[in-house]
């Protein structure tokens, strides 16, 4: 049935359905339309205190969120990624206001980097070892640290943290769908993947989808088992 609707009624529920749109922050599914922008030793104003400032070395910005801070300590300063961790925590508050927003934290001192969540104590923490797989860089391990082997070239372990979690697309789909807030006494601390969690995930939706509508037979029909150690996150994954 039609309806007779006067100018002002049109008017009213066009207005209506405009604002009744969904409106979303972050296009997932298409990265190319989303705003990057990495800003070096950004400015924050102390939060309880006018005049005084603090400046992480580097942010991330999603569509002027800041959605990732790092710390860095200099390779031959006798620092450590251990203590460029403390270095957020102590910014952490003095200036909550930046935090607040973050999903992934990075600490590092050019020779170990660590990745986690705002909520994170150091032992959770991780480092990041694959790009486009969780099995296509080789690891070598030396007295001084590990060094990362990718397509025939050495890479530094912020390399493969930036070219591995920090492309694009794996970066968006990772705060999609990788980080979760955990029951934890009265509150809640997020949690976020491991390298290995992340690609393994992947694999497993892939796999079930190629099973579910190409499998004719019923070992085409098998996706496979998932392997954790004791305390590796089998529960999330």
């Amino acid at each position: 049935h039609g309806s007779n609707l006067t100018p002002d009624e049109k008017e009213r529920n066009s207005y209506r359905d405009v604002i009744l749109k969904k409106r979303f922050i972050v296009d997932f599914s298409n990265p190319d339309n989303n705003e990057f922008l990495v800003s070096n030793q950004f400015e924050v104003e102390y939060y309880y205190e006018s005049g005084r400032f603090r400046r992480p070395d580097l942010v991330i910005f999603l569509n002027g969120i800041p959605i990732a801070i790092f710390e860095f300590k200099g390779f031959n300063s006798g620092d450590t990624a251990k203590d460029a961790f403390y270095d957020h925590k102590a910014k952490m508050k003095d200036v909550p206001q930046l935090y607040q927003y973050a999903q992934i934290l990075v600490a590092s001192d050019g020779l170990e980097t660590k990745y986690g969540s705002p909520t994170s104590d150091w032992e959770r923490f991780f480092v990041w070892e694959g790009i486009e797989s969780d099995d296509d860089v080789e690891v070598k391990e030396l007295e001084e640290g590990a060094i990362y082997i990718y397509k025939g070239k050495t890479l530094t372990s912020l390399d493969v943290l930036l070219l591995g979690l920090f492309e694009k697309s794996r970066f968006l789909e990772f705060i999609e769908d990788f980080i979760i807030y955990d029951k934890a006494g009265k509150g809640y601390v997020k949690k976020i993947a491991t390298y290995y969690q992340f690609y393994t995930v992947r694999k497993a939706v892939e796999r079930t989808i190629k099973a579910v509508l190409y499998g004719k037979k019923p070992e085409d029909r098998r996706i496979g088992v998932v392997w954790h150690t004791q305390g590796s996150g089998k529960s999330l994954t």
